[in-house]
């Protein structure tokens, strides 16, 4: 600098060497502590990523407004905002002075929108109190990463999708209240680590299945409140009491072909969708293009299966033998009323379908029908019931016909002989007709993306993620032919 450098003899002379370091030393500092910023830029990004995924800006709560800046301010203080507080967290030898986000609490402020996967960054969090909203979407897988967090309330909410699968690892946690929302599917598993917790609330959602066997440690708990406005499979008392509706893990087995997507000269299918990067959670090689946003492709109509599957998948987690998601189901009788079970998988290239959950069941019923749906393809069902093999359903759907009526369609017989599911049902959203049947509304889905390259689509026919007159004709061939499997 050039105070250091440019002092010439006479300034020497009038303040000794040591003063004018220590004038620097003072002048550098003033200049440092104008600039440093009292809120730490990772929490503030993770706290304006929360404010510009809901309605925060619109809703003019006190100090606020300070997020619309993508960096903090000089004279930046958490505490000056609304709802928040910050400090010292309660962990031995942390720094007096530098302050982070303790407790955020803005329950029955009105504020919709989404939570931001990035709000799992807070690590000093110990409170979380959202509840009585309209925030929608899911729950972040993010949110496990809380490590001191001792109060999680997100009740009146309209969150759906499922609980994520390390919420009974967050190992501070005295309050969980999960209720009054839209979530779905069964309870976590695996080994609570949770010693502090004391109170459970998750009415009023539309949970159901069965209770992992570790859960049997939350049944001394002052509060837990889980019947009431779901599923499960037996009552919590029962199953505290009685050690009933406890999950059994099995195993799944299935093999499917895909018609037009298996190639019977090489006896197998093609995986295009996986090397132009267009699974879900996939990079395109295409960098014009879109990505495929994450998770199984089943969480929306007329499936609307809720499942966690594939949230967090990037290529890593891809093999090149995989072709696309799959959604198997079993049931105890041939109609959709006696589905017991739902789980997505994926299915490769030999026709082989791996599951990324552990499976489970309240208790093994024998024998079960297995049905299998892909989003282009009539819905398959096996055309008798299965027995489990010790823990394990076996069924391989390209030995022979699936199931059929006279009148319904099951698979069709290729030329080698082995059995696949009929291609061309890609508009599936409705009644089920419209899921058991290859009609006017398949060229119409097909009609409207006609042309395109490069896409994960439920009008690419033969999943080459090319939407072109080959598929049309793959329609053309099936048109009209229907299963009896969503009846």
């Amino acid at each position: 600098m050039n105070i250091i450098t440019n002092y010439n003899s006479s300034v020497k002379n009038n303040y000794p060497f040591s003063k004018l370091c220590l004038l620097i030393l003072l002048f550098c500092s003033i200049i440092i502590n104008k600039s440093k910023a009292n809120c730490d830029i990772d929490e503030w990004t993770s706290l304006r990523a929360l404010y510009l995924s809901t309605n925060l800006a619109d809703l003019n709560l006190p100090g606020w407004n300070i997020l619309e800046n993508t960096n903090p301010p000089a004279n930046c203080d958490f505490n000056n905002l609304y709802g928040i507080v910050a400090g010292t967290p309660p962990i031995q030898g942390f720094p007096e002075g530098d302050d982070v986000i303790l407790e955020i609490d803005l329950n029955n402020e009105s504020i919709s929108g989404s939570l931001p996967e990035e709000i799992g960054n807070l690590s000093f969090l110990t409170k979380l109190n959202l509840s009585h909203n309209q925030i929608s979407g899911s729950i972040p897988l993010t949110f496990v990463s809380f490590s001191i967090l001792n109060v999680l309330d997100l009740s009146h909410n309209q969150l759906s999708g499922g609980i994520p699968l390390g919420i009974w690892n967050l190992g501070f946690l005295f309050e969980l209240d999960l209720s009054f929302n839209q979530l779905s599917g069964s309870l976590p598993t695996g080994i609570p680590t949770l010693s502090n917790l004391n109170q459970i609330s998750l009415n009023n959602n539309n949970l159901n299945g069965c209770f992992d066997q570790s859960l049997t440690q939350f049944c001394n708990f002052t509060v837990v409140e889980v019947d009431a406005g779901n599923n499960f499979d037996v009552t919590w008392e029962d199953f505290c009491t009685n050690g009933a509706g406890v999950c059994m893990e099995f195993d799944l087995n299935v093999k499917l072909l895909l018609e037009e997507a298996y190639v019977v000269e090489e006896d197998q299918h093609i995986n295009d969708l996986w090397f132009r990067g267009l699974l879900p959670g996939m990079a395109p090689i295409n960098s014009t293009v879109t990505p495929t946003p994450k998770g199984q492709p089943y969480n929306t109509a007329p499936w609307n299966y809720k499942g966690e599957e594939g949230l967090s998948f990037s290529d890593n987690n891809y093999s090149y033998l995989d072709v696309d998601w799959v959604l198997v189901s079993l049931r105890t009788g041939t109609t959709k009323n006696t589905e017991i079970f739902r789980a997505a998988g994926i299915i490769d290239v030999n026709g082989d379908i791996r599951f990324t959950t552990t499976n489970y069941l309240s208790n093994i019923i024998d024998p079960l029908y297995i049905v299998v749906e892909h989003r282009n393809y009539l819905p398959v069902m096996s055309h008798t019931p299965v027995s489990f093999v010790g823990n394990t359903l076996t069924y391989d759907f390209s030995a022979q016909d699936s199931f059929r009526t006279p009148s319904k369609y099951g698979q069709i017989q290729l030329s080698n002989g082995k059995w696949a599911a009929l291609a061309g049902n890609g508009d599936q959203a409705g009644n089920s007709n419209e899921r058991d049947d290859i009609n006017g509304g398949d060229k119409a889905k097909w009609t409207l993306l006609n042309g395109f390259h490069d896409l994960y689509s439920d009008a690419d026919y033969n999943l080459d993620a090319d939407i072109n007159g080959y598929d049309k004709a793959i329609w053309r061939r099936n048109n009209g032919k229907a299963c009896i499997v969503n009846q």
